[in-house]
């Protein structure tokens, strides 16, 4: 009888994004506790960087990668399997949570690690900005001036968002700027 390999799923958690009132490290060790999968957590430090997210994802070789975070950690994670067919799952634990609501991601603990095993797959575009990708939302303007503003405030959430509108939408009523964007699409 021929016994099929386990299937091996690299968790990668960034303890760091917005959302950190789920202890995800607990919810994911208690799913797997009775399963049978290789599981692998990998918490990132303060100082992260891609180079240690790829060479995990080398000596593990799963067949899965799980970004557990926000859009910022998911679009880091998915830049680092882009070419390779790995495909990555979301644990949606960042402030807002953009792609993951997107792609109808529960934020209920069960349910997404549920849909990490069950999920179908969906192809998404990468756009490659500024030498940067982006697999989700690209800015420019107030948006992205916003988005800046937030990301340098202590503040994230609902309210971290609302501070960093206002202060934006209050500069821009005094400002009379233009630029210009090229866009490149092959």
């Amino acid at each position: 009888m021929e016994v099929s390999a386990q299937i091996k799923i690299l968790f990668i958690i960034n303890p760091f994004s917005g959302n950190r009132s789920i202890n995800w490290v607990n919810e994911i060790d208690n799913y797997f506790q009775d399963l049978n999968y290789t599981v692998e957590l990998f918490v990132l430090n303060e100082n992260f960087n891609a180079q240690e997210i790829l060479k995990k994802i080398e000596l593990f070789n799963p067949d899965k990668v799980v970004a557990v975070g926000g859009d910022g950690t998911i679009n880091l994670v998915a830049e680092c399997l882009i070419n390779k067919n790995i495909p990555v799952c979301i644990l949606p634990a960042g402030s807002a949570n953009g792609l993951a609501k997107e792609l109808g991601v529960s934020e209920i603990p069960l349910i997404a690690l549920n849909t990490v095993l069950t999920g179908g797959g969906k192809k998404i575009h990468v756009l490659k900005i500024n030498g940067k990708f982006c697999i989700h939302l690209s800015d420019i303007g107030f948006n992205a001036w916003m988005i800046k503003k937030f990301q340098s405030d202590n503040i994230r959430g609902f309210w971290g968002y609302f501070k960093a509108n206002f202060k934006i939408a209050r500069r821009m009523l005094f400002l009379k700027s233009t630029f210009e964007a090229e866009l490149t699409i092959d």
